[in-house]
């Protein structure tokens, strides 16, 4: 179990994170659900070692945890310049020699011998999640992974996360679209304004939605209104 406890951060005056709070197991998958800006990225950038936090602390049973033992999708993946996919793909799975660079590209189709440079960016977020799945880590931060994606490896990447449970994973998911948490996620947990305002299980799923909007839509729906009105 991986535990992220009273985490804050702020950017100048700006607090991005109050009092955080998370338990994640091993072997679930669990969504972090927010509108834009509400502290999942910058949540991903403590845990992976990227940011330090004001106040709090992550704990991981294992003595000698470190973020070595994390592989993180950013939102917006980035690579070298005049890199090749392959290229690409040798650097992040050395290491794992059992990892089949091949085999998995029957998946992802990726045309590897080519430049990085070359690809749409929906062919860079798929060379991304293969470079993640490649390192085979213990614990797996993916930032939005279904943005940009085509509709055929949506379904491969669901059916993907599910296998990887299996391996007794620690898979985090953000994400601020929820039908794809839903599909995933064996708990959601609702980011407002830095902290999470209620962490739902599957059998509570059909109930997020009622949840959001009494809680952050309310103003919004009289601003509307009265614009049309």
């Amino acid at each position: 179990m991986l535990k992220i406890k009273n985490i804050d951060l702020s950017y100048e005056k700006e607090q991005v994170l109050r009092d955080f709070s998370i338990e994640l197991k091993a072997g679930n998958i669990h969504g972090i659900l927010g509108a834009n800006g509400a502290g999942k990225t910058t949540l991903f950038q403590i845990v992976y070692g990227l940011l330090t936090p004001s106040k709090g602390e992550i704990i991981f049973p294992d003595k000698s945890f470190d973020t070595s033992q994390i592989g993180y999708l950013e939102t917006e993946p980035q690579f070298y310049p005049y890199m090749k996919g392959v290229e690409y793909i040798d650097l992040l799975s050395h290491g794992n020699s059992i990892f089949d660079m091949d085999l998995w590209n029957e998946i992802f189709k990726l045309p590897l011998n080519k430049l990085i440079d070359t690809y749409s960016t929906g062919m860079k977020k798929k060379l991304a999640l293969l470079g993640i799945i490649s390192q085979d880590k213990p614990i797996m931060l993916l930032d939005e992974p279904f943005n940009g994606l085509d509709l055929e490896t949506v379904e491969n990447l669901n059916l993907i996360l599910k296998e990887l449970k299996k391996e007794n994973k620690i898979i985090v998911l953000t994400s601020h679209i929820l039908e794809v948490l839903k599909i995933n996620c064996d708990k959601i947990s609702f980011l407002n304004k830095g902290s999470v305002q209620k962490t739902f299980s599957k059998s509570g799923f059909q109930d997020i939605n009622t949840y959001i909007k009494s809680d952050i839509t309310q103003h919004s729906e009289s601003v509307i209104q009265s614009i049309f009105s």
